[in-house]
């Protein structure tokens, strides 16, 4: 019963490889690219730092954190589980809404909406925000 399922899961994820296999490797470049930077900048700031500084420490922690989900997301995607690596993805949005609030304390996530007249929300032109936001950034105050 065992080999037959595996049998199985191996035939799916080899035909998985063959379709998708490309995109997969392109996938993996990229994160295995982030890591490397984050470690890169990780070992440089701490020297100029000396571990003083709190921002540095916090936003390596969620660039470490970002790598292990952005890992668990290729697992994910290479067996199939393709609900469950988007489940994952939608947690790597909300590291990198943690990161642009770290770096910009005037931005806000979607996830908190900023209240617009309606007027603005009418036009489409939310003054202060981009005419095609990024879904997470948005001035937490707008600029009337």
């Amino acid at each position: 019963m065992l080999r037959e399922h595996r049998n199985f899961r191996d035939g799916f994820e080899e035909r998985l490889q063959h379709r998708w296999g490309p995109a997969l490797d392109l996938y993996e470049c990229v994160r295995v690219c982030c890591l490397e930077a984050g470690e890169d900048f990780a070992k440089r700031g701490s020297q100029q730092a000396n571990g003083s500084d709190p921002k540095l420490a916090a936003l390596t922690l969620l660039h470490a954190r970002a790598c292990l989900v952005a890992s668990e997301v290729q697992s994910l995607l290479r067996s199939g589980h393709a609900a469950g690596a988007q489940a994952r993805w939608r947690t790597l949005l909300r590291a990198a809404e943690l990161v642009a609030i770290a770096t910009d304390p005037t931005l806000v996530p979607v996830s908190m909406p900023v209240r617009l007249p309606r007027q603005s929300l009418q036009s489409g032109q939310a003054r202060g925000c981009p005419a095609r936001p990024v879904p997470w950034m948005c001035p937490a105050t707008p600029k009337w």
